[in-house]
């Protein structure tokens, strides 16, 4: 089967310095793949690099990033947008699909529609996922998708990426303490090493 997502001896660079160990990953349509690290060890910069958005690196990588969908950490959408404003603008809308992200992540459609400056971080964060899970894509990266989200959340998260995982190539980072505790069949595990000095 065809890869959507490889990297072969992939290395990020910050100020002349590597990042991590040359890293190998293959991740192929209906694969989820948790991507381990300890804090600081550069898994953030290399969805980046993945995504085409970091360029000081070496290695060889390949990404269907013309279909591409990425939850970065951090906000990146407009505060003065609602939810349901933005969402129609997401490529390859479907009104279907948004209502039934809204259901299953379980936010209101009152929520949707107040500007993301006052939502609290967790509604917040769920807004940011269901922008990505609406966006078309051969590719889904999630950096820290469960961040600031309530433990009654996560189970539905898990289940509509478990539903739908065929349709796409998943890349996830999660906290290393949160990693054990995802309940998702046959993923695949790459982990990212310190460099060697």
């Amino acid at each position: 089967m065809k890869s959507l997502v490889s990297s072969t001896d992939l290395v990020a660079y910050r100020q002349g310095q590597p990042l991590f160990a040359p890293f190998n990953m293959e991740v192929c349509r209906g694969m989820i793949a948790v991507i381990r690290g300890a804090n600081g060890t550069g898994k953030s910069t290399l969805l980046n690099c993945l995504s085409n958005q970091y360029f000081d690196r070496t290695g060889r990588l390949r990404c269907a990033s013309n279909s591409l969908s990425y939850l970065p950490q951090g906000q990146r959408h407009p505060q003065t947008v609602p939810l349901s404003e933005l969402a129609p603008l997401a490529v390859g809308y479907c009104a279907e699909r948004y209502h039934q992200l809204l259901d299953k992540l379980e936010i209101p459609p009152e929520t949707a529609a107040r500007l993301p400056s006052i939502l609290s971080g967790g509604e917040l964060q769920k807004a940011r996922l269901l922008l990505a899970l609406l966006r078309s894509h051969d590719v889904l990266f999630l950096d820290e998708p469960f961040a600031n989200m309530d433990k009654q959340c996560r189970p539905r998260v898990l289940n509509e990426l478990e539903r739908t995982r065929s349709s796409r190539a998943t890349v996830l980072i999660s906290h290393p303490s949160d990693v054990e505790s995802l309940e998702l069949k046959e993923v695949s595990e790459f982990e990212l090493r310190q460099p060697e000095h």
